[in-house]
């Protein structure tokens, strides 16, 4: 089944987008339906395909839970032929008093995931001649930020 996948950041996500979801006939993983993100969670995959949306709260910085997503999708059927890696989260502090477990974290959130997506989405996309692929940036990419430069380098990444 062509399906449309798409990473985020759940903080960003507004009430009105959950409450949308809630009234679709689609399934839900996890705790989708009630309205409640594990704690651990920092990212969201959805997959789309016209009216029927399934929903993971994960976290991206966890290798494991690349690959379940991954997983998922082909215990599914799903072939993803538009993949928007949108994923990503941001730190504003002086560079001596960064959190490095945090700053690491952003690290895989805002590469690893976009890097490992790519590469096993992209497999099926040319074994059947069609796919798209959407790596969202940010104008932190082109410059060095104060405060920020974990950050900023992450999104160097994603245009580079």
């Amino acid at each position: 089944m062509n399906i449309d996948g798409v990473s985020g950041g759940v903080s960003g996500l507004p009430e009105s987008f959950l409450s949308q979801v809630a009234q679709t006939d689609g399934d839900y993983l996890d705790q989708v339906a009630e309205h409640k993100v594990p704690r651990a969670c920092d990212s969201i995959w959805i997959f789309f395909q016209g009216k029927s949306i399934r929903l993971a709260f994960i976290s991206f910085g966890k290798e494991s839970e690349l690959k379940r997503v991954y997983e998922y999708a082909i215990s599914n059927d799903f072939f993803v032929n538009n993949l928007v890696n949108n994923a990503g989260f941001g730190d504003r502090c002086d560079f001596k008093d960064m959190d490095i477990d945090f700053q690491l974290k952003m690290v895989n959130v805002n590469c690893n995931a976009l890097l490992y997506f790519t590469r096993v989405f992209l497999t099926d996309m040319l074994k059947n001649n069609e796919g798209h692929i959407i790596n969202v940036g940010s104008m932190a990419g082109f410059v060095p930020g104060p405060y920020m430069c974990t950050y900023h380098a992450t999104k160097a990444f994603v245009l580079n």
